[in-house]
């Protein structure tokens, strides 16, 4: 057998002698070392898939031998090449030319070849032989654009498909599509995507003067994941049973009956995310509750999802992010509900984080109705509270951030002292308020049968003469709650500049068990120094 320079190195010696190279070339290529095909984090993909080639095709050429480099390297090298650029076939037709070693390698392992997204009858053919029996992930886009040879071959191999993404200009397809790419029997599709399709009617799909929505009206048994981007959400959809994600990306309008049937015939369900227009007209359903026992994670992006949230039992959902980056301050919840006998949750609901990124007043609403009475750690609340959280919502609460700030000024401090008499489990209190707010409020919390639980006090001191009355403040608070079992443990004080790091530590030292001095410029530490103390 021929030898070369670097014949005796492991295989992934070798491969890491590949990357290095590609590395000193300044490309942007790291190794995940916990996967063991370490995939790889690249921003310029199909330039670092170029350039390794290049270095493999020197080193094979340098040593004189084309197929010195073992058959294991190549086919991993062209594995790498798939993960970066899954829908480019040049470079592993290229790398299958350079010889007989080289071809066997890269044409001997279907997973090269499972994905089709090609538009070219050649390529789209070779795929599919070279792909064997494996299920496929098909990508279709502007799929009506494609030469009716490629369709039909395409849809003869319909029975293998695992994932189905269609996007673009479908319309002069999609008939083929819902009809002719989804088997009637034994089908193995686990995956659905749509595509940026919001120009269809919402109540009916026709093309061409036919109805084309079967594949929407009629159950999947193996699917399992369905996500809609800018696709009308159809009465039929309800006819899917056997669902566990489901996404809803920017919908166009719909009624939340729709939203609502779909999860209720779906009650294995784990992740949902809903994100775009919803129509609460005529929607309000007093009497359902629909059982998600599965649900782990919801999101909401950018609608009003109270109506659904409603309707839900969700036992153990562990996860709840809703994001509503623009002003609903017109979007209120009905005068008529019942937080405490409409919508009424298990006691053993347990979330361990919440985000509410929207107005104060309907975050606040929604806040009434996820936490009436349930044990819940929560994350981050907004100064107005005490109008709306009744002492049964936020008797509960353990993690507690409050903010205001001059511009947003919600509420006086002694509408959150109000609520924070209640808070008989709070352990952590973040304060990020106004000098007067934060002298008020500790003043409030001296008192040691106020939140006696309370062991973690995180502050945001201000810059200038304001950050020395804060000082002043945290230091009496501090003095007063020192000692006993009301003592406060933990002390994290956020401040602009290193100026006073030092005399703050030697300050708060002997009444704090734990202090830490975070430097952070205004503007900063929405992350971190707002979580939960970290052991």
């Amino acid at each position: 057998m021929d030898t070369y320079p670097g014949a005796d190195l492991t295989t992934e010696q070798l491969l890491d002698a590949l990357f290095r190279r590609v590395k000193q070339q300044r490309l942007v290529c790291d190794r995940n070392v916990k996967s063991p095909d370490f995939r790889f984090m690249v921003y310029n993909q199909e330039e670092v898939l170029s350039k390794l080639l290049f270095e493999v095709r020197k080193m094979c050429s340098s040593m004189n031998v084309a197929s010195c480099a073992p058959a294991e390297v190549i086919t991993r090298i062209a594995i790498e090449g798939r993960l970066l650029a899954p829908r480019q076939y040049r470079d592993l037709i290229s790398m299958s030319h350079v010889c007989k070693s080289w071809r066997e390698a890269v044409i001997s392992y279907p997973l090269l070849w499972n994905s089709i997204s090609d538009e070219s009858e050649m390529v789209t053919r070779m795929c599919l032989e070279r792909s064997k029996t494996l299920s496929l992930t098909v990508s279709l886009s502007d799929f009506d654009t494609w030469s009716t040879g490629t369709r039909r071959l395409v849809g003869f191999h319909a029975s293998r498909f695992e994932t189905l993404s269609l996007s673009g200009s479908l319309f002069g397809g999609l008939s083929e599509i819902f009809t002719s790419l989804i088997p009637g029997e034994d089908p193995l599709l686990r995956e659905l995507q749509i595509w940026g399709m919001q120009e269809l009617n919402a109540e009916c799909l026709i093309v061409h003067g036919r109805t084309c929505s079967p594949i929407l009206s009629k159950d999947i048994p193996t699917l399992r994941k369905i996500l809609l981007s800018s696709f009308p959400l159809t009465p039929q959809l309800s006819a899917l049973r056997h669902l566990t994600c489901v996404e809803l990306i920017d919908m166009c309008p719909t009624p939340v009956s729709n939203v609502l049937d779909l999860l209720a015939n779906n009650p294995c369900l784990e992740q949902v995310s809903i994100g775009g227009s919803l129509d609460n007209k005529g929607s309000r359903r007093q009497d359902l509750s629909i059982a998600l026992p599965r649900l782990r994670s919801f999101v909401v992006h950018q609608c009003d999802a109270v109506e659904i949230l409603r309707c839900l039992h969700l036992p153990h959902l562990e996860d709840l992010k809703i994001n509503i980056e623009c002003s609903f301050e017109e979007v209120t919840l009905p005068q008529a509900y019942q937080p405490y006998s409409t919508f009424q949750l298990t006691r053993d609901f347990g979330f361990r984080e919440i985000h509410l990124h929207t107005s104060p007043k309907l975050y606040l609403e929604i806040c009434d109705y996820l936490l009436g009475g349930i044990a819940a750690d929560f994350g981050e609340l907004p100064s107005k509270t005490a109008e709306v959280l009744g002492p049964s919502t936020v008797r509960l609460i353990k993690h507690l951030r409050f903010w205001e700030d001059q511009a947003h000024l919600h509420c006086h401090p002694l509408e959150f002292e109000d609520a924070l008499y209640y808070m008989e489990e709070l352990e952590t209190l973040a304060l990020d308020c106004l000098p007067a707010s934060l002298e008020e409020i500790l003043l409030f919390l001296s008192d040691v049968e106020c939140c006696p639980l309370l062991r973690t006090l995180i502050v945001r001191l201000p810059e200038g003469v304001a950050a020395d009355a804060e000082e002043d403040s945290i230091l009496d608070f501090v003095r007063c709650r020192a000692d006993g079992d009301n003592a406060i443990r933990r002390l994290r004080v956020i401040v602009s500049s290193e100026e006073h790091v030092h005399t703050y530590s030697l300050v708060f030292g002997p009444f704090v068990q734990e202090v830490e001095i975070l430097v952070c410029q205004p503007g900063e530490g929405d992350g971190r120094p707002w979580l939960v103390w970290e052991d």
